[in-house]
């Protein structure tokens, strides 16, 4: 025995479970850009950075059977005559980065050794801006089925 109607469960379930999915997708990654965007606010201060290491993993993805590749980037600077050595935490998609490369950041004046922003950061807010039209977007699909089934 159901506790759902047939009609609802039989016709627009799918449809419905996938734009509940669609608003926690939206949802987690509308919060990842926000802290980009909270970090692009703190970290005023441009310093020149070396990539130190590369750290990459295979992620499951619907762009092609094999999948995608993430990376995350430790970076070593310099700041009022102090050498930091950060990793970013944040895994991205971002196309060309290797070891050795030069690259600019963004640091925390009160805080150099843990607060940056970086370009895999910078990635995060175009993606937190996609989120907020997906989950707008499955809302509205989610509204219409059920008024309109």
């Amino acid at each position: 025995m159901s506790f759902l109607p047939t009609s609802i469960f039989n016709e627009n379930f799918v449809l419905i479970a996938v734009g509940i999915i669609l608003i926690f997708y939206a949802i987690s990654n509308y919060r990842y850009s926000q802290r980009a965007r909270d970090l692009k606010k703190r970290c005023t201060v441009p310093v020149d950075a070396v990539i130190v290491k590369v750290d990459m993993r295979r992620t499951d993805g619907f762009q092609n059977s094999v999948g995608r590749y993430q990376k995350n980037c430790t970076y070593l600077y310099e700041y009022n005559g102090n050498s930091y050595t950060v990793n970013n935490n944040v895994w991205s998609s971002i196309a060309e980065v290797r070891e050795g490369q030069k690259v600019r950041l963004f640091i925390d004046p009160d805080c150099p050794y843990s607060e940056i922003f970086d370009p895999v950061a910078q990635a995060g807010l175009t993606n937190g801006y996609v989120s907020i039209a997906a989950g707008i977007i499955a809302s509205i699909l989610i509204i219409y089925i059920i008024l309109f089934s």
